[in-house]
């Protein structure tokens, strides 16, 4: 396990040197600065696999240091269906009427932050979407964060944007996305309705 959290450090380290801006030109973070996004979701999609993982024993560690500050929730149909589908760590993140948000990671770094993470959405149980096209990694260009309090049909979450020079802590810009969950003839469906950019203060 030590090794893994050595090479997770590494991996860290590496992006601090490299910064995290070198992912604001790729396709991972393209959707965010597009004036009309094209929505990755379908009605009736299954739960996304979740990417390979050889981390299991350092994401039980970090649940492990965590415990005495949160209790960790039971398992519930949702995450059930987002753990069969490969993903680690699964546990709901917000409720709001109908609307379940599950968050999972398949990896963590050294100080147990989520490396491959995702947000999963449910609407009565059946799977509506995720919130980013494709799996997350902390302090990179395109990682984000839920809001406080989403509503059941509209909520929206936060995207670090990463310029080239920027310190890991601070990304120059924020992108907030805002998404609603709408009714379709084949399920709930998670639209990412709009997004809007700003800097950040320095």
């Amino acid at each position: 396990m030590r090794t893994h959290v050595v090479s997770l450090a590494a991996a860290a380290l590496s992006l601090a040197v490299a910064g995290g801006g070198a992912a604001a030109q790729s396709s991972a973070t393209r959707w965010l600065d597009a004036k009309t996004i094209a929505n990755w979701n379908k009605p009736g999609m299954a739960v996304p696999r979740g990417p390979k993982s050889e981390y299991s024993e350092e994401i039980a560690e970090c649940e492990k240091r965590a415990a005495e500050e949160s209790a960790k929730s039971p398992p519930t149909p949702e995450t059930r269906q987002v753990a069969a589908a490969g993903w680690l760590g699964a546990a709901v993140e917000k409720r709001a009427g109908d609307t379940t948000i599950v968050f999972a990671r398949n990896g963590v770094d050294g100080m147990c932050r989520p490396m491959d993470y995702q947000y999963f959405v449910f609407v009565k149980g059946r799977f509506a979407g995720t919130l980013a096209p494709r799996p997350m990694q902390s302090r990179t260009d395109g990682s984000a964060w839920l809001e406080e309090k989403p509503e059941a049909q509209r909520f929206s979450a936060d995207f670090a944007r990463y310029r080239s020079d920027d310190p890991l802590c601070c990304p120059a810009r924020t992108s907030t996305v805002t998404y609603e969950v709408r009714e379709t003839p084949g399920g709930p469906l998670v639209v990412p309705a709009r997004v809007a950019t700003k800097a950040n203060p320095r």
